[in-house]
């Protein structure tokens, strides 16, 4: 695979993450 393409995969699991992630601690701060 090229660079870019790792790249963009790096860049789409960041995003899932973080996404993610701000979805979690909305949970809690709900709870």
């Amino acid at each position: 695979m090229s660079k870019m393409g790792k790249k963009m995969i790096a860049a789409c699991s960041v995003a899932i993450g973080s996404i993610y992630a701000t979805g979690y601690i909305n949970t809690l701060s709900d709870a």
